[in-house]
């Protein structure tokens, strides 16, 4: 059988995933069922009046008149509307129900109003136009309908006092099956499409009939429904193209910020259900979570601000799903012996700059779809950390797995007592720690730079062989590194993502002792003073099958763009691929006061610095040894005081040939075939009477080397020499005789990969992307397919630069697998 070798730039990792839906959480109460389904919902007096809807399968259009009294959870029939209609918006004005357009399969322009207290219909002018799947929302007592006809960008305004439509100015772009919302005498108008999904957020001025875009939606989708709370605009549930699977999603709007948050998923999938909000509480009425077979009939209550308060003092027991989110008011311990376990989905809030301080165990494990999340309710003033200080080792590991960090800010409080170390996890003197899946974004420290103030995101400090794995840092700062500072510490940091950290150095910092830095891809991080990369001082450190790419130490002071090693740094650095950095000194490597690292089997290139573009040895003690790398001009490409002729280190069996990366605009740093690199390197080397081996596995999971006979490759990638090109669209390629879900090539990629599977018989298949949060970013394909071997194409142009996770179920078999998304 022929097969196909799709490069896999992350090793592969097995995913746990939990397809049953959400349990119920405290936030959500299950309601009685309204006995009909229905279409659109309003509220007058307190109750809820749903009115028309379709029945499925067939789609069936529906007149019933349904009404909801929330406070004693029941449904009372009332007067059907005159006109069975599925997909109609409704609105209100004075008391008075409107139900406007509608109809399936042939819509209609028809307008009916509903008195409730007299529980009669009357006809009012049509619409301008047919239309279905609008939505409307009511300004100074004129009705604004928004939308419809799967594509439409139609605006049309009603005044129920004339009884008149006017025609208004059209959406400027999406359309479709959008949802709106009226908030301070303006309209906001989500998503939309059908065919199709849009993510697009647009304001209408009735004053002045203009347009105002505003941030896209996180999810793109349509069929879903928003509703106002306290000034936030909550957008749940709904589909991202026609008969494709329901969304459970929650996102939040602040229309005053212009900024969006996740929030725990609904209960179940749904999309075309009915809404209403009654005393702040949100209820989500019938719908279909399939498109394709039934109704679903339940109604859902959810509580925006329901919460379970956490006072100051000893934590432990189990903080579940159905009492989140936490709100923590004071800073909290798990005292020795005892466990805090934290389901997923669990929401952690801290209501100030609140330590959480850790003397027992903490069992933070969440799933790829349902993220434990840190967070601060005040995101400039931020939380004070999970801290690990001298926790007895008698206690078992401490797992934070599928875990979110965000705006943790050891920036207060003594120097002395390291308050300013660790922004969202601070390690000392306690081993037994896994850090997994997760998320560290917009995390600091702050205060002088000293030995006080160390790990923007996490601090390891006189440890031995703690984990940090196949995480995501991003966006954090700190005034010594900016993202991981190890000291003392045999710390394991393995294939991670560090992107736009910033700080004086590196994202990834260790001072002394013997950490494993391997696998990771770090890029487009910024620092001032040195190690725009890895700065490693005084270490033995192992650095092997890292991608470091475009970061930058700048200003006058930056050294090693790439790499920095400094005081008697010993570090041996293999198989990496150090490419396009800058420096003031050293545009890839620098090298400071007699530190003699051993670098085998690295690509050394396209580095830029005005003093030695691709190595710096700043003094004439530092002599690092070069094997078989591959580096860009030689000893030519040196610079420093310890170039030239004081240089005395090992400099053997190194090549000067562009290594021919596959396509560096999309982050493919794999070699082509023709690159002198493959096969350039070596298996051993003996350094100083002791040997150094190669890495068993390259970053993309490919055996080192490949074949097994031959010499490995120079670089972080080992070629699988002969390997077809992937090309096209979802092209039938072989006919395999087991399920395989391929790595996606390239990988990372900007802003498109391919995705290959195999299926070796005939089977119902779903492919869905998701975000490093488990959110459901994408399906690719759900339908049946016959036993072949199949890609597809993705373009992540419109997302963020990040982790994301793509999962192929067929039949029984599951498999995901991870792929990094850089622009």
């Amino acid at each position: 059988m022929k097969k196909l070798n799709f490069l896999k730039y992350c090793l592969i990792i097995v995913f746990f995933i939990i397809y049953d839906i959400h349990a119920q959480s405290g936030a959500w109460t299950k309601k009685a069922d309204i006995p009909k389904g229905g279409g659109s919902a309003s509220v007058v007096n307190g109750k809820i009046y749903v009115v028309g809807g379709t029945k499925l399968p067939g789609i069936t259009d529906l007149s019933f008149n349904e009404m909801y009294d929330p406070s004693t959870n029941s449904w009372i029939d009332k007067a059907p509307m005159p006109t069975a209609r599925g997909f109609l918006s409704t609105a209100v004005v004075n008391d008075t129900i409107y139900a406007i357009g509608g109809g399936y399969p042939y819509s209609k322009k028809k307008v009916e109003a509903y008195d409730p207290l007299t529980d009669t219909w009357s006809t009012k002018a049509d619409m301008l136009d047919n239309r279905l799947g609008a939505q409307a929302a009511v300004v100074n007592g004129i009705i604004y309908n928004f939308g419809g006809n799967y594509t439409s960008r139609n605006c049309e305004a009603y005044d129920p006092s004339t009884n008149t439509w006017t025609k208004k100015t059209d959406m400027p772009e999406g359309g479709g099956v959008v949802s709106v919302t009226a908030y301070n005498g303006l309209i906001y108008v989500f998503g939309g499409g059908y065919y199709n999904s849009f993510p697009f957020v647009y304001v209408y001025n009735p004053q002045t009939e203009t347009w105002t875009k505003k941030k896209d939606m996180p999810t793109s989708r349509f069929a879903f429904q928003t509703f106002l709370v306290d000034g936030k605009i909550y957008a749940l549930g709904g589909a991202q193209k026609e008969y494709g699977s329901s969304l459970a999603t929650v996102e939040v709007y602040d229309p005053d910020s212009d900024t969006w948050e996740s929030k725990s998923n609904m209960p179940i999938n749904l999309a075309l259900f009915a809404g209403a909000v009654i005393s702040n509480k949100i209820y989500v009425i019938g719908g279909t979570s399939n498109w394709a077979t039934a109704n679903s009939y339940s109604v859902w209550e959810y509580d925006p601000k329901f919460h379970t308060d956490i006072a100051a003092g000893n934590v432990s027991g189990i903080w579940t799903l159905a009492k989140s989110p936490y709100y923590i008011n004071g800073e909290i311990t798990i005292p020795n012996d005892s466990t805090l376990t934290i389901e997923p989905g669990v929401e952690v809030v801290f209501m100030g700059h609140y330590k959480f301080n850790v003397q027992g165990r903490l069992f933070a494990v969440g799933t790829q779809k349902d993220s434990i999340r840190f967070t601060a309710a005040d995101k400039q003033a931020g939380w004070h950390g999970i801290r690990f200080i001298n926790t007895p080792n008698t206690n078992d590991t401490s797992q934070m797995v599928y875990c979110s960090f965000k705006y943790g800010k050891a920036n207060t409080g003594a120097y002395i007592s390291r308050d300013r170390c660790g922004g969202a996890i601070y390690i000392q003197g306690f081993d037994k720690i896994l850090i997994s899946n997760s998320l560290f974004e917009s995390n600091m420290n702050d205060g002088d730079i000293s030995s006080a103030t160390r790990g923007a995101a996490i601090y390891v400090a006189s440890t031995n062989k703690p984990i940090i794995t196949n995480s995501t840092f991003l966006n954090n700062t700190g005034t010594t590194d900016c993202a991981i500072l190890s000291w003392y510490s045999n710390v394991i940091i393995s294939n991670n993502v560090f992107s736009n950290n910033s700080g004086p150095h590196g994202p990834v910092f260790c001072g002394y002792n013997s950490p494993t830095i391997s696998g990771n891809i770090i890029s487009n991080n910024r620092t001032t003073r040195a190690g725009g990369g890895i700065f490693n001082m005084t270490s033995n450190a192992t650095v092997t099958n890292n991608i470091i790419i475009y970061n930058k130490s700048f200003g006058m002071e930056g050294e090693g763009g790439g790499i920095k090693c400094w005081i008697n740094d010993k570090s041996i650095i293999i198989n990496n691929t150090i490419a396009y950095n800058s420096a003031a000194h050293g545009g890839g490597i620098c090298c400071n006061s007699n530190s003699d690292p051993i670098f085998i089997n690295n690509i050394i290139w396209g580095n830029t610095s005005p003093d030695g573009n691709q190595v710096n040895l700043v003094d004439r003690e530092s002599d690092p040894h070069f094997l078989y790398c591959d580096i860009q001009a030689r000893k030519e490409g040196f610079g420093g005081n310890g170039a030239g002729a004081n240089y005395s280190g090992i400099y053997e069996s190194n090549i000067d040939l562009d290594p021919l990366f596959k396509d560096t605009a999309a982050i493919d740093y794999s070699l082509s075939d023709p690159s002198h690199c493959i096969g350039a390197g070596f298996d051993s080397a003996e350094v100083g009477g002791a040997w150094y081996h190669i890495p068993q596995f390259c970053i993309m999971g490919n055996s080192r080397p490949s074949p097994a006979d031959s010499r490995p490759d120079i670089g972080a990638c080992e070629s699988l020499l002969a390997s077809p090109n992937i090309t096209g669209v979802e092209n039938e390629l072989t006919y395999p005789t087991e399920f395989i879900l391929y790595q996606n090539y390239p990988n990372p990629f900007n802003p498109t990969t391919s995705i290959g599977y195999q299926l070796s018989a005939f089977s119902q298949v779903t492919l869905k992307v998701y975000d490093i949060l488990g959110k459901e970013v994408t399906t690719l394909v759900n339908k049946e397919k016959q036993a072949g071997s199949y890609e597809v194409k993705w373009n992540a142009a419109n997302l963020p630069s990040g982790v994301y996770f793509y999962q192929l179920k067929a039949g029984s078999f599951l498999s995901t697998k991870k792929m990094v998304f850089m622009k």
